[in-house]
């Protein structure tokens, strides 16, 4: 059979069975130290070599089917392609044992403990054969390790040509990538080189390269007896009686040369887009309008119409513009985003600020900063290139994507928008958007009809690339004023919605205002976000017949297809590195908090007040009601994730993680629906329809009587409470397609009634729905998922079956919840889910 795993391995050869063992390795990873791979396994062991061993059999044949099958120049070529497609391109050659690659790594392995700190590492390896009837002539490679013991840091010492450079040092030591006690590596003298080169960068010293930083590690077994010369400055020790069975060495920082000083001659800003010129052509111009505050005459500023606000005299710095765009730029806004100072000291933080800030401005398409650096007088004259972004953007699109609300397998939606953007709305890179868009799709409403609904949505936003506040800026305390560093965002935004479908007609509008700024001056790794005031209209008009189902639901669930009005404050607080890498582990997490309902109260409290202690409405005057529900709450919730690499970043586990909680307060019995939690659908329990898990064991099929028709998807509860959990394994399988299987478990509850509530008809008070000892029972899911990855774009199918619906508690035909209970008959209907997406669910 081609497809035996040794078809095609030589009498004289060994198949490499699995990775190569490591033993005696404890302390060091060998990943990338050990070379030598056995063959892919993805779905069966070895499935890449059975593909190839299948392509070299098809070549290799020489039946008459095949000669006829050549015959034809048109069949021959088919024949040929697929055959090396089969063999190069998506099998691989099985992998021998190799001595000459056994070698190599065990090479790799000393050099691995090396630089670790274990310089006394021995390593020998040895094969073993495995040659039985079920695995002929495959072989396992074996290293044995002796790590021996490490070295560690006893002394670490500086020797620079003045005084001045090993202050830096010491001022920094807690930060220093190099710490006595602590085992030595190779790797962290690398980092320190690095930190430390940075270091003195910030203090002027421009032309300091790391390469002039050397390091000498010196070993001995009595350090008494043999001192490093008294020229050489020791900066701290540790006491080698306190650590047991360990070797100790002392570490050398040298520097090689003596750097100097720069300072910062003049600062130029270049916005003429001038990109065929050179600097030098772009000053020289007699084109180019020269503006320097300082030099600027009252009768220039009123020819060109720029006043104190535009460029104040406090500006210490050229801009250099063509005149058709002299008027359309605010030069106080950039003066502020540039943070090189003439006459000043250089410091490369003020280079990584600088592009940040200007970068992040949406009028500059990029922006480049050169040196031009006088090695006489040691002066700097910074050159800043920024070239504009097209004042106006317009985009059309056209979209397909998929809906799961209430449908096991997901049906096409189609799509179209269009927007305008403005970069420079008020001159100071402003970023105003309007769009337009709307969709249309269908819905099935029983297991013969489908209805169809659309969409149609407009929405308007300007970002501002600052800080806007309600209040004069002085009002805040001085050292707190200056948050340029920290890369601030203003976003406001509004926006409404128009949705029709044969249930009901829904109008709604949305309104915020948002900050957002890094908690640190050169990381994105924390983020911060407010969002002091977010509100949102809704409005209902439902069809008779739907109007019906809804008039028999209990009022706290009824509200949510009622008029109303929401609004909150929330805040949120990231810390993350999370990004698609497969070599290193990453992470996100993130915790959030909202609040609402306090204006709408406040309205209400200043207004005849509604007695009734089961509504919540917004009274205008003499009592009469406007006819908008409103809701108090506070909520809480925290998200977390992490991607880990195994094998080298052939596989990738994906582990997130939500917890949240809300709770009404007043005259408030539910959170209101919008700012409830959910469960199910794409991005959350993949067995589950969107939003149609829980809350708890209640089912949401009995809100309904038998005599109506199921449109349980469309009143999803959610809940006040939320756990979930999600794992999934990736990995790579061919060309563009990677796969995944993953599980889920998780549900929401309600918060159990307030005394009095629980026995008012018109309240849902089901126990099944409320979280309590005796109703914790998540929803579980499994599943495959397959990903088309583009690098541009990520296409995804998520194939995901029930195992446990908390839904069913109770029903004996499924064993309390267990769907599976007859393998496969019960696989399939609403417990089977189809999702299609596009990105990867968290």
């Amino acid at each position: 059979m081609g497809c035996h795993l040794v078809h095609y391995v030589p009498k004289d050869k060994l198949l490499l069975r699995d990775e190569v063992a490591l033993k005696g390795n404890k302390n060091v990873n060998l990943e990338t130290a050990v070379r030598m791979q056995p063959n892919r396994r993805v779905i069966w062991p070895k499935f890449y070599l059975a593909l190839y061993n299948t392509g070299t059999t098809i070549q290799r044949d020489s039946s008459a089917l095949k000669k006829w099958f050549i015959e034809n120049p048109g069949r021959a070529k088919f024949y040929q392609e697929n055959v090396k497609w089969l063999r190069e391109e998506i099998g691989e050659a099985p992998v021998m044992v190799n001595k000459k690659d056994i070698l190599r790594d065990s090479l790799n392995v000393i050099n691995a403990y090396a630089s670790n700190g274990f310089f006394d590492t021995k390593v020998n390896y040895e094969i073993d054969t495995i040659d039985n009837y079920f695995e002929r002539r495959r072989g396992k490679v074996i290293f044995n390790i002796e790590e021996g013991k490490p070295f560690h840091i006893r002394k670490v010492w500086i020797k620079a040509p003045f005084v001045e450079l090993e202050q830096h040092y010491l001022n920094t030591l807690k930060k220093s990538n190099i710490q006595v006690g602590e085992r030595f590596s190779y790797n962290k003298l690398a980092l320190e080189r690095s930190r430390f080169a940075n270091l003195l960068k910030t203090q002027g010293f421009f032309t300091f390269s790391p390469n002039t930083i050397r390091f000498k590690v010196d070993t001995f077994l009595n350090p008494a007896k043999y001192p490093l010369p008294d020229s050489i400055r020791g900066i701290s020790e540790v006491d080698t009686n306190s650590i047991k069975g360990v070797k100790w060495l002392d570490v050398v920082m040298e520097l090689t040369e003596s750097p100097e000083r720069y300072f910062i001659s003049e600062v130029v800003v270049d916005l003429t887009s001038q990109d065929s010129l050179s600097s030098e052509e772009v000053e020289n111009s007699p084109h180019i309008i020269h503006l320097r505050a300082s030099r600027l005459t009252e009768e220039e500023r009123e020819d060109f119409l720029i006043t104190e606000r535009k460029l104040s005299k406090k500006a210490k710095m050229t801009f250099l513009v063509n005149p058709e765009l002299i008027r359309l730029v605010n030069y106080n806004f950039l003066a502020e985003r540039i943070f090189f100072k003439e006459g000043g000291q250089y410091d490369r933080r003020d280079a990584v600020y600088t592009q940040q800030r200007l970068q992040d401005l949406s009028m500059f398409q990029y922006v480049l900063i050169n040196y031009d650096v006088d090695e006489n007088t040691k002066r700097i004259k910074i050159y800043i290139k920024a070239n504009f972004s097209p004042k106006f953007e317009f985009k059309t699109g056209f979209e397909a994507y998929t809906n799961d609300l209430s449908t096991s397998f997901t049906l096409p939606i189609f799509g179209a928008s269009i927007s305008l953007r403005d970069k420079n709305t008020f001159r100071r890179s402003e970023l105003m958007e309007l769009s337009l868009g709307g969709n249309i799709g269908r819905y099935p409403i029983n297991e013969t009809e489908q209805n169809i609904f659309w969409q149609l949505q407009g929405k308007g936003s300007i970002n501002f690339p600052r800080f806007i506040l309600p209040f004069p800026k002085t009002w805040i305390p001085a050292k707190y004023r200056e948050f340029s560093v920290l890369r601030p965002v203003t976003i406001t935004s509004i926006s409404g919605l128009r949705e029709r479908r044969e249930e009901y007609d829904r109008l709604s509008f949305t309104g915020n205002a948002n900050y957002r700024w890094f908690n640190q001056p050169q990381s994105q790794r924390e983020q911060t976000q407010l969002s002091p005031l977010s509100f949102e209209y809704i409005d209902y008009d439902l069809d008779p017949d739907f109007q019906k189902v809804v008039d028999s639901l209990p009022s706290a669930i009824k509200r949510g297809y009622q008029s109303r009005f929401n609004s909150w404050l929330s805040a949120s607080y990231t810390v993350s590195d999370y990004q698609s890498s497969k070599r290193r582990p990453t992470y996100f997490s993130k915790i959030s908090y909202e609040g609402g309902g306090n204006i709408p109260r406040l309205f209400e409290i200043l207004s005849p007040v509604d007695k009734d202690y089961t509504d919540n409405r917004l009274i205008i005057r003499n009592g009469d009601s406007i006819g908008l529900s409103f809701g108090q709450y506070v909520k809480f919730w925290v998200e977390g994730k992490t991607q880990i690499p195994i094998k080298s970043g052939k596989f990738q586990l994906v582990l997130r993680g939500v917890m949240g909680g809300a709770l009404p307060y007043g005259k408030t019995q539910l959170v209101p629906i919008e700012r409830r939690f959910f469960a199910g659908g794409p991005s959350s329990m993949r067995g589950w329809q969107s939003n149609t898990l829980g809350p708890g064991s209640f089912p949401l099929t009995e809100l309904l009587s038998d005599d109506e028709e199921d449109v349980s998807s469309l009143l999803a509860i959610g809940g006040e409470y939320l756990f979930e959990l999600n794992a999934e394994l990736r990995f790579h399988v061919w060309s563009y397609l990677d796969m995944a299987i993953f599980t889920d478990l998780g549900n929401v509850w309600l918060n159990p009634q307030k005394p009095g509530q629980a026995t008012d008809p018109n309240n849902f008070n089901d126990p099944r729905a409320f979280l309590t000892f005796d109703n914790l029972y998540p929803g579980w899911d499994a599943g495959l998922g397959f990903r088309l990855d583009f690098d541009f774009l990520i296409v995804r199918i998520d194939l995901a079956q029930q195992l446990f619906d908390p839904g069913r508690v109770g029903d004996a035909t499924y064993l309390n919840g267990w769907v599976l209970r007859n393998f496969p008959a019960d696989i399939g209907s609403n417990s089977f889910q189809v999702h299609v997406g596009i990105g990867y669910p968290f």
